[in-house]
């Protein structure tokens, strides 16, 4: 990813590699000329942890999420969740 969007930002670009414990690392460049800036961010695991704990919940309802686009999940769905949480069954 870091290749990509150094190829995208071009040869006359600077870098700006940040560390945050809360974020991650976040890896800038941007192109001196358009002021284009191009992002990657690598995540501090603190998501991917909280998907792990639920991955089975997960993959039986994420992909509505995915397919549908919905911000927020209704009464049943959070009901579900946990329930699922609490006792690692549906």
């Amino acid at each position: 990813m870091r290749r990509i969007c150094d190829d995208a930002a071009g040869a006359n670009s600077t870098l700006c590699n940040r560390q945050d414990k809360e974020n991650g690392n976040v890896y800038v460049r941007t192109n001196k000329i358009t002021g284009t800036k191009y992002r990657v961010l690598i995540s501090a695991g603190k998501h991917m942890n909280s998907v792990l704990s639920c991955i089975e919940w997960m993959k039986a309802h994420v992909p509505d999420y995915v397919t549908e686009r919905r911000a927020m999940m209704n009464e049943k769905e959070k009901s579900n969740f946990y329930c699922f949480a609490d006792t690692g069954t549906f």
